[in-house]
This record gives C-alpha cells, sequence and structure tokens, in this order.
C-alpha cells in the first residue's frame, strides 16, 4: 500500500512498491509538513476555475488587466493580413469559442505553410460556420507546401469525443488528399498517447495516405522537428 497524504480535495501517494517502506513514510511526513490542509481548499478552487474555463472555451481564465506585464494585443479575424515578411490569411475552424487556421507565405513569393489548429473534420458539434466550410478549407490549404493539422484523435476514440473540437488522424490525410497535399504534419497529439501509441497511428495514416494520396508524405510533429520547404 502507497503511503498517502489526504488533504480532502488532494491526495498525495508515495509507493516504493513496498521494496522500501521506511523511506515512503520518511517522505510522507516530510511532506506532510509542507502540505497543509489549505493545499485542499487551493485544490478545490483551482479545480473549480479549471471547470469554468472548460465550460466558457477560455483558455486563460485571468483576466489581462490583472496581469502586471505591458501587453499589445491585436484581435486576429477571418481575412488577411500583412505580418512582417509574410503574408497571413485566417480562415474560421470548428471548434468550440473562435479558433482560426492560418496559412502563411513570404509577401515576395515562396513556399506556403497551412497551420490548421483545433479543428474538427468530423459531423460532431454545432459550430459557426457555413455549409460550404469543409469545401472552401480544401480550397484554404490547397497547394500549401506543409500542411499541419489537427490529429487528437484514432477513429476508435472518435466515438466518445465528438464534438470537441478535434480531429482523427484518417480526417486529416482525407483533407490533404483532398487538397493535393505534399506533406502532413500531425499534430495536437494526445496526451496520453505514448510513443509506441504514435507510431501505430502515424503508420496506420501513412497507409491510408498510400491509398488515397500516393505521394503524400505523412508525419508526426514532433518538438524541435525542422522541415526544409
Amino acid at each position: 500500500m502507497p503511503s498517502a497524504i489526504d488533504r480532502v480535495n488532494l491526495v498525495i501517494a508515495i509507493s516504493t512498491s513496498g521494496k522500501i517502506t521506511d523511506l515512503a513514510k520518511k517522505m510522507r511526513l516530510e511532506l506532510e509538513g509542507r502540505i497543509g490542509e489549505e493545499y485542499g481548499t487551493f485544490a478545490e478552487v483551482l479545480g473549480a476555475v479549471m471547470w469554468q474555463t472548460v465550460k466558457s472555451a477560455v483558455v486563460v481564465p485571468v483576466p489581462l488587466d490583472h496581469l502586471d506585464a505591458t501587453r499589445s494585443v491585436t484581435n486576429v479575424e477571418a481575412g488577411a493580413f500583412d505580418a512582417g515578411a509574410f503574408r497571413v490569411q485566417a480562415v474560421r475552424l470548428r471548434h468550440p469559442g473562435t479558433t482560426l487556421a492560418y496559412r502563411l507565405a513570404p509577401r515576395a513569393g515562396g513556399p506556403s505553410v497551412a497551420y490548421v489548429t483545433d479543428n474538427e473534420l468530423g459531423p460532431g458539434g454545432t459550430y459557426d460556420v457555413g455549409p460550404r466550410w469543409y469545401d472552401e478549407l480544401v480550397a484554404f490549404v490547397g497547394g500549401a507546401d506543409v500542411l499541419i493539422h489537427d490529429a487528437m484523435f484514432d477513429t476508435h476514440e472518435m466515438t466518445q469525443f465528438s464534438g470537441w473540437g478535434h480531429s482523427t488522424a484518417a480526417e486529416a490525410v482525407r483533407l490533404a488528399a483532398d487538397a493535393a497535399g505534399e506533406r502532413l504534419a500531425l499534430f495536437h497529439h494526445r496526451p496520453e498517447r505514448d510513443d509506441a501509441g504514435m507510431d501505430a497511428l502515424v503508420a496506420d495514416a501513412r497507409r491510408l495516405a498510400a491509398r488515397a494520396a500516393p505521394g503524400l508524405d505523412v508525419v508526426a510533429a514532433t518538438e524541435g522537428l525542422q522541415l526544409n520547404l
């Protein structure tokens, strides 16, 4: 049995798998002296804040006017604008709240990247997009040298998470195929998915791409990954 600290809304378990029980007890006693009952209240308050955040689709629950930093905020809406040497186009996505996809290309001409964040390609959910939204998205990402797209779930998981505002890897492959894409980077990975699960997901996506879009290069986005365009 693990040695546990119980603060009602916060439980910390310390275990050495029964090999060094005295060490687990010592660590528990030390932590008990540092983690008082107030941490249980803190966990309750934090949980309430996070729940309100999820319900309201607000990413950061702290108002900007409560921050001490000097801020410069530019609201971006669907449309086109310049950012330094780049031309940026933006369109609405199917996700709770306001979420945009971006397509970036040098103003002087050159390769382009389509960055499609939280986006539900499937039929789940109700979102503020028009009836031709998918066709317009295909045109938006069409011809991009790299399509980076949400692939949080696999097909089986989507039966549980339909309406959450995310896509499957298979749906991302189909979008890339419909847009005649050359390279697809799957991202927004599910945090619970381990390396073996990611390898399997990518392998399945590549098999689908081989049938639906021969020549489509499918990779999983990883920290530090660099792609040459």
